[in-house]
């Protein structure tokens, strides 16, 4: 029942090999999940994790720049898709969260991507100029969201 769910959700998965792609990437996930019933829980819950070309390129990059392990273990548990973005993407979201001073070794790390990832440079202008209006500094806001990146 859970493989008729899985395909079910995500029927794309027919068309991928199962020994160059699928297996690849389960393993992929249950090492940072370090469970059978968490993978597969993921894998049903969000079937694009298995099908996504991106998903292990941009794991790769995040443990070569220092993520934690419990942290992409976070990630892929979250509601974002942050580990779906393009490379290019994934990157300049990894160097800003760095200038900013987030740690890639701390959890606020992957809590702050989340959070980046899901505000575009827009909408965070706008709130930046609006917390500006209440008289608030940009250093004042980047500490708030240093703080408290939710």
């Amino acid at each position: 029942s859970d493989i008729v769910n899985l395909v079910s959700k995500n029927p794309r998965i027919l068309s991928l090999s199962v020994e160059n792609h699928i297996v690849p990437i389960y393993e992929l996930l249950h090492k940072f999940l370090q469970s059978e019933e968490d993978t597969v829980a993921l894998a049903i819950h969000k079937p694009y994790l298995l099908s996504h070309s991106r998903v292990p390129d941009n794991i790769t990059m995040l443990v070569e720049n220092g993520v934690r392990d419990s942290t992409i273990a976070r990630l892929l548990r979250s509601k974002s898709r942050v580990l779906t973005s393009s490379e290019c993407y994934m990157l300049e979201l990894v160097e800003e969260l760095k200038d900013l001073g987030f740690n890639p070794s701390k959890i606020t790390f992957g809590i702050a991507m989340a959070a980046k990832q899901s505000v575009n440079k827009t909408l965070w202008k706008e709130k930046v100029d609006v917390f500006k209006k209440w008289g608030w500094s940009d250093e004042d806001v980047l500490e708030a969201f240093r703080r408290q990146p939710h």
